[in-house]
């Protein structure tokens, strides 16, 4: 292995650790800075998906917290 597939796979957990550990929206908005390290500092040309699945998981991700805050996952697990 060599070091720079090390550091790309170590910012590849760093990113995905912070945004685990903030929880929310912040875990899409950290996955767009590991995009933005790995296509700028790395060199890695992003495609065509990544983009469309990052806006995808924001979108989750919002709607589910929006449905917490306004205690719809409450509502829900009291119905099911």
């Amino acid at each position: 292995m060599t070091l720079k597939l090390i550091l790309e796979f170590a910012v590849v957990l760093g990113v995905l650790f912070m945004g685990a550990r903030a929880g929310g929206v912040s875990l899409g908005l950290w996955g767009a800075v590991g995009m933005l390290v790995l296509g700028v500092g790395f060199g890695i040309p992003p495609g065509a998906i990544p983009g469309e699945v990052l806006i995808i998981v924001l979108t989750v991700i919002m709607a589910a917290s929006a449905m917490e805050v306004a205690g719809g996952v409450d509502f829900l697990v009291r119905v099911a």
